[in-house]
């Protein structure tokens, strides 16, 4: 059975701030949402903010199209290498670009060939950066290969104080937001690893943000977000079946914190 997808196509719609700020609302809104994949689509100018808004969450970016050719002399249009590493999706054939700019089923063939050649969705999981979060289910891998999976934390789990988080960089993650990788203050002690398989702790990353109240008189304040993602890899022999990772994440010089990784090997 195929996975149920939604995308929201936002049109001509939402000022680069207003489209930032809509997709952290969705983010909360859609965190506890399992057993679908969820994209946003939103103007070509709020494309790289909101792809930064949405790092570290199960939320997609797609774009509202695009041209078949990689570059030349297209005014107002945007090639398949321009939303290289802006979107996950895009979308293809929608009836006002028909109806409104004239695309023909040749046209948007050529699109939509050239697009499976350069705007393939990265498969939730391939990567740190794109890791699966364990709130969305159990991910699945077969024998041999290797799945990141997200786990999210507070830091009162740790009972860690925010002042004691201090990444190298701070890295800008969004409009008022900011992201920095603490693995160093970590560590993982694993419990009883099955034989062939690989178990670690991959990143570790803090995001702060400015919340504001809702009054205009409120002062914004500082909100984190903390996460931890680990690195299972199967044998080549596994047996499929569902496999549980444990240990514990452990602060440098604070608390630690039970940590369940379940996977689950398909054929």
């Amino acid at each position: 059975m195929r996975k149920l997808f939604i995308a929201g196509n936002w049109k001509m719609y939402k000022t680069i701030d207003e489209a930032v700020a809509l997709v952290r609302d969705l983010r909360g809104a859609l965190a506890d949402i399992n057993g679908c994949d969820v994209a946003v689509c939103p103007p070509f100018t709020a494309l790289q903010a909101v792809r930064q808004a949405v790092a570290g969450s199960a939320l997609m970016v797609g774009a509202q199209t695009m041209h078949w050719e990689e570059q030349g002399a297209f005014t107002g249009a945007v090639s398949p290498l321009m939303l290289q590493g802006l979107c996950d999706y895009v979308i293809i054939g929608h009836s006002e670009r028909r109806t409104l700019f004239g695309e023909t089923d040749e046209m948007v063939n050529r699109t939509l060939l050239a697009a499976l050649g350069a705007c393939a969705p990265a498969a939730l999981g391939s990567s740190a950066s794109n890791p699966f979060p364990a709130a969305g289910g159990v991910p699945r891998l077969r024998p041999g290969e290797t799945i990141f999976v997200r786990l999210d934390h507070s830091l009162a789990d740790f009972r860690l104080p925010a002042s004691s988080l201090q990444p190298p960089l701070w890295v800008p993650s969004g409009y008022d937001s900011e992201l920095g990788d603490v693995t160093g203050q970590f560590g993982l002690a694993p419990d009883r690893v099955p034989n062939g398989w690989g178990f670690g702790l991959s990143v570790v990353r803090v995001e702060r943000s400015s919340e504001r109240g809702s009054g205009r008189s409120d002062a914004p304040r500082t909100v984190y977000a903390l996460w931890s993602v680990y690195e299972v890899t199967a044998p080549a022999d596994a047996i499929p079946g569902p496999y549980r990772f444990r240990g514990a994440l452990r602060a440098r010089g604070a608390g630690e914190v039970p940590v369940t990784v379940n996977v689950e090997v398909v054929r």
